[in-house]
C-alpha cells in the first residue's frame, strides 16, 4: 500500500522526514515522531520543555494504530495494549492528562494507567461527531486527585480540547499532544487561548498538514531545528 500524503506535495515547505524537530514562530514545537519507539520522551528532552497538560486521542485499537502506521508508509502490525499503548502511557506521565477512548477498549486502558503507576480521576462518557458514543479518560501522575473545573459528560470531541484547556490550563502553559492528526485540532485550541503547543505525529504528510494549520492561525515562521535521532 502506498503511503497517503493527505493533498500534500512532495515538495511542500513543511514537508519533513522522520525524526524532525519543527518550531513554528513562537507558538508551538512539534516532530514527525513514532510513539512505538519511544520517542515522546526523547521528543520532550530534546525541547525542555515540560507540559503542564497532555490531552489526546490516539488510535483506539490495534487496528486503527495498524492502519495509520500503514498510510505512514510503514506497515507494520501493532500490538495495542502491550506495544502502543505503552509507549504512549510512558510519555505522558504528567500531573493532568485527558485520552479519548474508545468506549469498547476503556476499561483495559484504566487498568494500563493504573499499572503505569498512574491515577484515573474520572472518565466521561462524550461523543465524536456529535452522535458516536467514546469515553474521555482523565488521568494524572505524580498527586493522587485533583478537583474537577467542569464536568466534561456530554461533550463533542471537537469541543473538548477547548474546553480542557480553558478550564485546567492558564496563560503561557503547555499543551502536548503526541498524536497531532491532521486537522490540527488541540494546536489550534492551545494557540487560540494563549498557550504553546508540542505535538508529534507519525506521518510528516499529516503533521504537514497541521502545519500549514497553524501557520494560518498564528502566521509563524517555520524552520527545523534538530532531529530526534542526532
Amino acid at each position: 500500500m502506498a503511503t497517503w500524503k493527505y493533498d500534500v506535495e512532495d515538495n511542500d515547505p513543511y514537508l519533513f522526514k522522520q525524526g524532525d524537530i519543527i518550531k513554528i514562530g513562537d507558538v508551538a514545537t512539534v516532530a514527525v515522531a513514532d510513539i512505538e519507539k519511544g520517542d515522546i520522551p526523547k521528543f520532550i528532552r530534546k525541547v525542555k520543555i515540560s507540559p503542564t497538560v497532555v490531552y489526546s486521542d490516539p488510535p483506539w485499537n490495534a487496528g486503527n494504530a495498524t492502519s495509520f502506521r500503514t498510510k505512514a508508509g510503514l506497515p507494520r502490525k501493532v500490538v495495542f495494549m502491550e506495544g502502543f499503548m505503552k509507549q504512549f502511557l510512558k510519555g505522558v506521565k504528567y500531573k493532568k492528562v485527558f485520552i479519548e477512548m474508545g468506549f469498547q477498549k476503556v476499561k483495559e486502558v484504566e487498568d494500563l494507567i493504573k499499572e503505569a503507576g498512574g491515577v484515573v480521576y474520572k472518565t466521561y462518557e462524550v461523543k465524536y461527531y456529535k452522535k458516536h458514543e467514546s469515553r474521555l479518560i482523565w488521568c494524572g501522575w505524580g498527586v493522587n486527585s485533583v478537583q474537577e473545573k467542569i464536568d466534561l459528560t456530554g461533550y463533542d470531541d471537537n469541543d473538548l480540547p477547548t474546553i480542557v484547556i480553558q478550564h485546567y490550563t492558564d496563560k503561557n502553559d503547555v499543551i502536548f499532544d503526541p498524536c497531532t492528526g491532521v486537522e490540527a485540532c488541540t494546536p489550534l485550541a492551545a494557540i487560540s487561548a494563549g498557550r504553546y503547543y508540542l505535538g508529534t505525529e507519525l506521518s510528516p504528510y499529516r503533521l504537514c498538514r497541521s502545519i500549514h494549520e497553524i501557520v494560518k492561525k498564528s502566521g509563524g515562521e517555520v524552520k527545523k531545528i534538530g532531529n530526534l535521532y542526532q
